[in-house]
Order: structure tokens, then sequence, then C-alpha cells
């Protein structure tokens, strides 16, 4: 897996009149999420199998995001 601290995530204005931002856990959450999404295509293996993950995908399952979070 590549790893980059370039770049940039464009966030939409409208953000802060959203429930999400007035729930400082789930801003985080969030915000989280968007930092794990590929940023270019790219396919990785999982148990064995080949998955091709586009941008803006990632592959985690909701046993792990609780463990995460």
């Amino acid at each position: 897996m590549t790893k980059t601290t370039e770049g940039f995530l464009p966030v939409t204005l409208r953000l802060p009149h959203t429930a999400v931002w007035k729930d400082r856990d789930a801003l985080w959450r969030f915000m989280d999420l968007l930092f794990m999404c590929s940023f270019s295509d790219r396919k990785v293996r999982i148990g064995g199998k080949d998955v091709e993950t586009h941008r803006g995908e990632t592959l985690i399952s909701v046993r792990e995001l609780a463990l995460r979070w």
C-alpha cells in the first residue's frame, strides 16, 4: 500500500451546517473515513483473493471500525 502525505481533500463549505459538525465524535469518524479512502485505483489481496478498489473507496469491516473507534 502506498502512503502519501501530499495532496488535499476538498470539503464542502456546507459541512458546518450538518449534524456531523455538531457531534465531535461523528466529525472525527467522518474525517477518519475520508483519510482511509484510496486516492487512486488499486488492487489488494484479502483472504487470498485480489480485490480492486477505486478512487474514493475503502475496504474495512464494521468490526475493524468498531475496534478502531
